[in-house]
């Protein structure tokens, strides 16, 4: 089992302000495809509240994301939930399967996202 070193470049993305800490990602290969845990610097919880694609994603009750070997696309789409001692933050996150590096996205980009892979489906069908 290869274990990526969190703290390696781009797998750390900051929150502002900055007493929300950081969010890291720990990517792992694994028999059953590549798993993502994320973690609060801040000691916080870290809850995944949505995810795209839907299918080939699972979200294990330890909050780990395990993206099955058939998922082709190599960036998922998560909305992440980090309570630290009551102060709730929101965000959207690409997570890129490959690396386990993080961007933040706002909420006006994943909506876009959605409905662009919403309206290819329709065409494929």
């Amino acid at each position: 089992m290869a274990r990526k070193d969190p703290a390696a470049s781009g797998r750390i993305l900051t929150f502002n302000p900055i007493d929300q800490g950081d969010l890291i990602a720990t990517l792992t290969e694994t028999a059953q495809g590549r798993e993502i845990e994320l973690a609060s610097t801040a000691q916080g919880d870290v809850r995944i509240v949505d995810q795209f694609p839907l299918e080939g994603l699972e979200i294990t009750p330890n909050g780990k994301v395990i993206v099955a070997d058939n998922v082709q696309d190599n960036v998922v789409s998560l909305t992440v939930e980090v309570d630290i001692q009551g102060a709730l933050t929101v965000r959207d996150i690409l997570v890129n399967t490959q690396n386990g590096e993080l961007e933040e996205i706002s909420r006006e980009q994943r909506g876009s996202q959605f409905t662009e892979m919403l309206n290819w489906q329709a065409v494929m069908f």
